[in-house]
């Protein structure tokens, strides 16, 4: 993607602006915490001495007053705690967002029960004696939080006066609190805890409106700058350059337009133009003698380019047919000359043997058994000859087909280099399906490390194909056989594991399949045949399906495979019947090869 010169310009500013104000931000941010926290601490500690000096006060001065003029008990005067609290109600009239507390762990005044969050705080104060006071936030985060200040409250003897003994306290104390609670406290003991909370919130709301003037303030200095600075590139530097960009366009497009600049500046952009100008003058000059021994040796060029690509042509063609020659010469002799001497003697080994056959067949009809010698009783018996002669015939057969196999290898080498042509057939699928079938029946048996490999068929009515017979069942066949590699491939691989957990997944939840579907389909004013086969063998990398219908590219071990297979097949499919040819695989699950052929060939 490219950006213009103006755009990489606002996206520069953008950027140092972001930047900049990323940092104020942050400074900001620390600013107005600091702010705070001082703030609310300055609060807390400010109303804390007041609360300190008020029960100094009654402590000191008042209590020894009230004490020398009376003997009667006056909480009024006399408790440090009740005077401060009154004086609190007082000083809440005008500020109740500011909360004096004397929470206790056992006090007399069931009001001044700590709740949980204070029974902490005192529990704290008194494991650590060392701290003099704690703060933080209460129900941070919401409309009541508020900062507080807690100082612990050691018990003294004169505490004792109220908090002693019940049988020692005050008659008015214990007619009006009960003997159950607030007694037998110890001098140095802290169960209780003076806590003073101030309001936070209207902080926070004054910090976010200082936080948006801020914002706002930065944001139009920032606009402000960024359309200052963008207006003076634009006028300095880019339209300057867009002027010399397009001198630039016509000359390229009209090398000998008389294109020249007008800007003569004193500076860079000036010095520019008027090196533009020179460039200018010196191309037209060279142009000039330039043309004409171009258009000299262009037509002698064009001659001499068009005479190499003939003979190149001419040479890469003769040079492969030759190659491809050779190979399938070679490859048909070596073949042909064994297989033809198969083929050729099976005729007479099935003369021969149904001869013998039907002469020991005559000879155990008219010969009683009995005057056969015990030795060629026995051996009659163990050769069993009813089955001798059923199985030949299947033995001649199988052997029938696979000479014709070797010699169907043959054609379709041939066929892949195009050596030779054959006709046109309307053929039915499904019965070239079925001889590759028969002719691998053998591979599908159960082996050391599999069972049996089920073909499952589905099968749709398919109307006759017009295409190369041999050729398609040559493709049918190589999928075939590719599928039953890929099957035995995966179970010997994961047969061999120690693992029982893996054998037991191979043995009795995934068995040996291949499934075969045919399917009909009408693609736009054309139908096709679909012919999926689809194994659940170990699948194939992205890397093997992108070479695996490259000549001679294979990942069977040396001597297993030669790697024509489905270069062949694609061969076959793609080019001489102008189908497809695809593969769907998923690594570990299995592997579909989808054969698409025309219904009607061209």
């Amino acid at each position: 993607m490219r950006f213009s010169l103006r755009l990489k310009f606002v996206l520069a500013i953008l950027l140092c602006l972001a930047s900049i104000m990323l940092v104020a931000m942050h400074r900001l941010s620390q600013i107005r915490a600091e702010h705070f926290e001082r703030e609310v601490h300055n609060r807390t500690t400010l109303v804390t001495e007041f609360s300190q000096a008020t029960q100094a006060y009654v402590s000191e001065q008042l209590k020894p007053a009230t004490e020398a003029e009376t003997d009667a008990l006056v909480l009024e005067a006399m408790s440090a705690f009740y005077a401060t609290r009154r004086v609190f109600d007082q000083f809440n009239k005008a500020l109740p967002e500011y909360m004096y507390e004397e929470p206790t762990l056992d006090p007399l005044n069931p009001a001044d029960q700590a709740d949980e969050f204070e029974t902490e705080i005192i529990r704290r104060l008194g494991l650590n004696r060392t701290l003099s006071e704690l703060s933080g936030y209460r129900d941070k985060g919401t409309e009541k939080e508020k900062f507080y200040i807690a100082r612990p409250t050691n018990v003294t003897a004169s505490c004792l006066t109220c908090h002693g003994k019940p049988e020692d306290a005050p008659p008015k104390i214990v007619e009006t609190y009960g003997s159950e609670h607030g007694y037998n406290w110890k001098v140095g003991e802290i169960v209780s805890a003076t806590m003073i909370y101030v309001p936070t919130v209207d902080l926070r709301v004054e910090q976010v409106a200082l936080h948006r003037t801020f914002l706002g303030t930065f944001l139009f200095l920032a606009l402000a700058l960024a359309g200052t600075l963008l207006g003076l590139f634009e006028g300095l530097i880019n339209r300057r350059l867009i002027n010399i960009g397009k001198a630039l366009r016509q000359r390229t497009l009209s090398p000998n337009a008389p294109v020249r600049l007008t800007d003569t500046a004193n500076d860079e952009m000036g010095m520019l133009s008027r090196q533009f100008n020179q460039m200018a003058d010196a191309l037209d000059v060279a142009y000039r003698n330039l043309e004409g021994k171009v258009a000299a040796r262009t037509h002698e060029l064009t001659e001499m380019l068009a005479s190499l690509k003939r003979t190149q042509t001419e040479l890469v063609q003769s040079e492969k047919m030759s190659s491809l020659g050779r190979m399938v010469g070679g490859i048909a002799h070596e073949i042909n000359n064994p297989a033809n001497f198969i083929q050729g003697n099976l005729t007479h080994t099935q003369y021969y043997v149904e001869s013998l056959i039907s002469v020991l067949s005559r000879i155990c009809a008219e010969v009683p058994p009995e005057q056969l010698s015990e030795a060629v009783q026995t051996e009659l018996e163990e050769l069993d000859l009813p089955f001798v002669e059923a199985d030949f015939k299947k033995l001649n057969s199988s052997m029938q087909v696979g000479a014709e196999r070797i010699r169907d290898i043959v054609t379709s080498l041939r066929s892949f280099a195009r050596l030779d042509e054959t006709g046109l057939k309307q053929v039915d699928v499904h019965e070239g399906i079925e001889n590759a079938l028969l002719v691998i029946h053998h591979r599908l048996e159960a082996n050391a490390t599999r069972s049996d490999i089920e073909i499952i068929k589905d099968y749709a009515e398919l109307p006759l194909v017009e295409c190369f017979p041999a050729q398609v069942n040559q493709v049918i066949f190589n999928l075939l056989d590719n599928a039953v590699d890929a099957v035995d491939d995966y179970f010997a691989r994961y047969v061999a594991q120690e693992d029982t957990d893996i054998k037991a997944d191979v043995e009795s939840i995934r068995k040996p399949q291949i499934r075969i579907k045919t399917v009909c389909e009408l693609k736009g004013d054309k139908r096709h045949c679909h012919i999926c086969i689809t194994d659940n063998g170990g699948g194939i990398t992205e890397a093997v399906r992108q070479s695996m219908f490259d000549p001679f590219f294979t990942t069977k071990k040396v001597g297993q495979g030669t790697g024509l297979g489905l270069a062949i097949s694609h061969q076959i499919i793609v080019e001489t019947h102008g189908g497809k040819l695809r593969c769907e695989s998923e690594f570990g699950v299995g592997t579909t090869m989808t054969v698409s052929l025309p219904i009607t060939a061209g």
